[in-house]
Order: structure tokens, then sequence, then C-alpha cells
């Protein structure tokens, strides 16, 4: 018995992730938050609090299931002693001054007409049938408490003391019908129910049995039913309390479990955060030379950068369009001869160094940059990392 369904499914929350997992865990973050999906560190909490929850019903359960049992105990104490009144309640003014002969002087209850009946010894001492038979069955022999006597008797053999015996029967308060006001004298076996003579009806075809009956047969049935029924009681008592006990184990159990939980988790926590932490203070290590050796190289870049060539040639070119100007103005006017000399002297092609140079190599750094940009843009994010890791 016990509660199964939640101890036993808590998983070990005891054995702490090795370096290896953690070090897997960790190399996942990444590549998860591009996906847009959950890293293993986003379900802490959400386990932390699915765990506290699954504690609390855990616990509600626990408790009312405590609680039904105590009342169920409770009814059934108040039922039985309510039930034994019938037959062994006594109705005695001056019953403290009886006491002592109305009590066995063993186990101290009150003698009844069921397994405390009150049995004579030889040595003419009297104590309840379920305390000689107890003795009986331990030691073999009835040993008297008062003058030590020893009888080697089946106390199932003595007799009740005939005075206490009368006094016991004589002294049993009837009780009344609630609904019809009639006095309960019978006894319903299937239901276990007292009746009235009017009740009877509602039972038709059970075994009924009359209280007030001198037959010595039913009257032994009688007590046998009583016996049973109170022995049946105890055990549910019994079994009851077993059960309380069981349910006071798993309810500590629980707790120590939540605690372990909470432990491990809070551990967990600790563990992710020095691990944030430590990745990004890694990162900001790792941007901070990052600037330094972008600072420096932007520093070679433009130190060879053609910008100042670019500028002499331009100014090369515009002379020569100039010159060329100047000569197609003059060019008409002159005669064939000095054209044709002008010609000679003067060379058309233009030269390499005023072909515009190559920016491929520029173009592609900018790329680049644009690129480490965009991956810095994105794991420096707030929006990526506080989505993924809520601490």
């Amino acid at each position: 018995m016990g509660c199964n369904h939640s101890i036993d499914s808590i998983p070990n929350q005891n054995k702490k992730p090795s370096s290896h997992v953690r070090s897997q865990t960790f190399s996942s973050y990444s590549s998860q938050s591009n996906d847009g999906a959950s890293s293993p560190f986003s379900r802490v909490l959400d386990i932390y609090e699915e765990t506290q929850v699954e504690s609390r019903k855990l616990r509600d359960e626990l408790s009312s299931c405590v609680q039904m049992t105590e009342s169920s105990i409770s009814n059934l104490s108040k039922s039985f002693q309510h039930f034994t009144k019938v037959f062994s309640k006594k109705n005695l003014h001056n019953y403290s001054m009886y006491q002592e002969d109305l009590e066995c002087a063993v186990c101290g209850l009150p003698y009844n007409t069921l397994e405390e009946k009150p049995i004579e010894l030889p040595c003419e001492h009297t104590f309840c049938l379920k305390c000689l038979k107890k003795d009986y069955a331990v030691n073999g022999t009835i040993t008297c408490i008062i003058d030590m006597t020893e009888f080697d008797i089946d106390p199932m053999s003595l007799e009740e003391n005939g005075q206490l015996k009368t006094f016991v029967d004589s002294s049993d308060e009837p009780l009344y019908c609630e609904d019809h006001i009639l006095p309960l004298t019978k006894l319903c076996s299937k239901d276990k129910k007292l009746l009235c003579s009017l009740c009877e009806s509602e039972h038709h075809g059970h075994i009924i049995y009359n209280l007030g009956s001198s037959d010595k047969d039913e009257k032994l049935k009688i007590d046998e039913l009583l016996t049973k029924w109170k022995k049946s009681a105890e055990s549910y008592v019994s079994t009851l309390k077993d059960r309380v006990q069981e349910f006071e184990k798993c309810t500590v159990k629980a707790k120590q479990e939540e605690k372990t939980i909470r432990e491990t988790i809070e551990t967990h926590i600790a563990e992710v955060k020095q691990a944030r932490k430590s990745i990004i203070d890694k990162i900001n290590e790792a941007a901070m030379n990052y600037i330094e050796a972008l600072s420096e190289s932007s520093k070679k870049i433009f130190s060879i950068a053609p910008s100042g060539e670019l500028k002499d040639a331009s100014d090369r070119l515009n002379g020569e369009i100039s010159k060329a100007e100047g000569f197609l103005r003059d060019f008409d006017s002159k005669t064939n001869g000095e054209k044709l000399e002008r010609l000679k002297n003067w060379d058309m092609d233009v030269p390499n160094e005023l072909n515009p140079p190559d920016l491929s190599s520029l173009i592609s750094i900018n790329s680049k940059l644009q690129e480490i940009k965009d991956f810095y843009s994105l794991i420096l994010s707030e929006a990526i990392y506080s989505k993924d890791i809520k601490l």
C-alpha cells in the first residue's frame, strides 16, 4: 500500500550532470538559439515549478487520506462504543462503589456478555475470560494474580461467576428505535443492525435474533456473532492505523524527495548562472580582442588604401583632357605638315597607371566585416539570451 504514483515516478535528481553532459549542453546553446528552440536551461524553472505543483498535490492528497482515515477510525470507535452499550452498559447509581468488583483486575475492562465474561477460578477469584484464555495460551496454565495459585485447567471449562453474571445481565440498558420509539430487542445478522418489532418487517428473509431470548443456543449465537464483529472491527481499526502509518511514512518520504529535488535544481541553477557568466565573460573578452584587432586592421587598410593615388590619377587625366582639347581646337588651322608633325610626337595611348584600380579587395573586406557584425549582433542580443536563459 502507500502512495506510489508521485514518489516512484519522480526521476532521480540526485545525480548531477557530468562535465561531458554539461559541455554538450553548452555547445548546443548557439545552434538552438538560431533555430528559436528552447535550450535545456530554459526548462530549469519550469521543472522546478512543475515539481512544486506535484508536491503540493501529493501533500494535499496525503492530508486528505489521513483525515479520511482518522475520521473513519473515530466513527468506527464511536459506533462500536454505542453498539457495545446495548449489551454491557452499566446503569448503576453507585457504580464507583462496585467498580473494582465489576472490572477485571488484569486488563481493567468491565465485565460484559462478550469476551470479558466474569469467570470464577477454583480459588474463588474472578477474572475476564479473555485474560484467562491469553494466560492459558501462553503458559499452558492459569495463574491467579491475587493469591498466585496455579491451575492446570482450560478456562473454557470454567463457569461464570453467577452473581456477577446476573449483575451484568440485569444491568443492560435497552435502547429505543428513533423511527418507532420502541425498544430495540432484535438483531439482524446480515445488516448488523438493531431492530424494533416494527423494523423487523423491513428485513424479511434475514436471520433475526431475539436479544431477550432465554434460549441458550440463541444467546450463544448472539455472543459468537458479536465476538466475530468485534474482532472484525478491531482488525479494521488496526488496518486503518497501519494505513495511517504508511501515509505518514509516505509523507516523510515525499518531503525528503521534495527537498532533494529542490536542492538539486538550486544547484543546477547556480551552475547554469556560473556557466552563463563564464560564457558572457569569454564573449566580452573575445569582443574586446576583436575590437582591438579591428582597430589595428583599419589603420593598415587605410594606410594602403588607393584613395590618394586615385586623386593624383584623376588630376593627370584632367590635364591630358585639357591638352587634347587644345590640340583639337588648333588642329584645323595648321598645315598638313604641322598636323603630321604634332600627331607623330603625341602618344595617344592611355597609360596603365591611369586605369581605374581594382577595388574588389576592399569590397570583400567590407562584406566580411558586415558578416562579423551580424554575428555579434545575434549572440549579444538581449532578446536571444533572455529568451533561452531565464534566471
